[in-house]
């Protein structure tokens, strides 16, 4: 069975989103060319690896059925690329972990790791099964420690690159292997999304997740607390911010949002921010449908306007409605942390009702 494996980040921002619309009712090359370069250029085997059976060419689908076991884990990446691992598997008398990470349709990463107790016999042995199949490497960056862990070692061949990792943890168990084999960067499928000006960034409404890992560049970081969306880093008129895609049930994007990061220890820094993705935001879509700025205690009118917001005494709060899309700019304090929110929403999402229990 398939489990999605993540980092719950940021479990703040699905929950301020969700407040802020609530303020109102407003391809890839020829793997065969691949593989035959690699055995002309430097005579080794390239129908396998060393720790499996796969080839350049093995698609995501056939994996279960070469690993003989279901899917441990598929995690997103960020960058167009996705991963499957498999757990418990044997290699060389250690028992491991497979994984594979695919840019689109396009293997370009194969990886074994193993973590636990490990005599350095067996570390030895893998380095002898390297060097007799790809001959001595290309680099030694090897700092060996008394337990002869520190080993690192990589092969730059025509068309692949290997590397071989042999480490301590802080503890006599926790030794960790890593054997990977990469695709050098000129094999690998180069994304372009130059033409995808969507609802929200590269995204639009009902894409699927994997649409989305493939196609934003910006650094990926996790998912949403409730594994409801993916979490980047990036910018937005400049701002630093955290950028999240939210999927409904059926795996389809409906709604995302930036939450600006940038720190200022003064209220009236983060009002000029607002003011400056507000202004650009009019340049964009036209005169907001609502702009307001509320009161929300009655001692905003005895201090400075930084200071009501700071202290939470204020919120603001503008709205633009296009063909597609509700989009919302907000800004309010909580515990004294002034959070500045944009969130852009499917006009035309209905959520399914929850027939649980029916």
């Amino acid at each position: 069975m398939k489990s999605y494996s993540c980092r719950r980040i940021l479990p703040s921002i699905c929950v301020l989103i969700i407040l802020l619309f609530s303020l109102s009712s407003c391809s890839s090359s020829s793997q065969a060319a691949i593989s035959s370069a690699v055995e002309e250029a430097s005579g080794i085997p390239t129908s396998s690896f060393l720790f499996s059976d796969a080839t350049w060419d093995t698609t995501s689908d056939e994996l279960e059925g070469l690993e003989n076991k279901s899917i441990s884990t598929t995690s997103f990446l960020g960058h167009g690329d996705k991963s499957y691992a498999f757990n418990d598997v044997s290699f060389n008398n250690l028992i491991g972990t497979n994984t594979y990470t695919y840019r689109g349709n396009q293997l370009w990463k194969v990886t074994f790791h193993y973590q636990g107790h490990l005599e350095t016999e067996k570390s030895d042995a893998i380095i002898a099964k390297l060097k007799e199949t790809y001959a001595a490497p290309t680099i030694d960056k090897s700092d060996l420690n008394e337990n002869g862990t520190g080993v690192w070692l990589e092969w730059h061949l025509e068309a692949v690159n290997i590397t071989y990792m042999y480490v301590s943890g802080s503890a006599s168990n926790n030794n960790v292997i890593i054997l990977a084999y990469e695709l050098p960067d000129s094999q690998i499928p180069a994304i372009d999304s130059s033409s995808r000006n969507g609802d929200f960034r590269i995204g639009y409404w009902g894409d699927s997740i994997d649409t989305i890992n493939y196609y934003e560049t910006a650094e990926y970081q996790g998912t949403a607390a409730d594994n409801s969306g993916l979490v980047y880093n990036g910018t937005v008129s400049g701002y630093a911010a955290n950028i999240v895609y939210y999927f409904d049930s059926s795996e389809k994007l409906y709604k995302g949002g930036y939450q600006i990061t940038e720190q200022y220890s003064q209220g009236a820094s983060y009002i000029v921010a607002y003011n400056t993705l507000k202004e650009n935001l009019i340049s964009k879509y036209g005169t907001p449908t609502s702009d307001l700025k509320k009161n929300l205690s009655s001692l905003a009118s005895y201090t400075d306007e930084g200071s009501a917001l700071q202290l939470g005494y204020t919120v603001y709060q503008c709205c633009w409605e296009t063909e597609t899309s509700n989009i919302t700019l907000g800004m309010l304090s909580q515990n004294y942390e002034i959070n500045l929110i944009l969130g852009y929403e499917d006009l035309n999402y209905e959520s399914s009702p929850d027939t649980t229990g029916l």
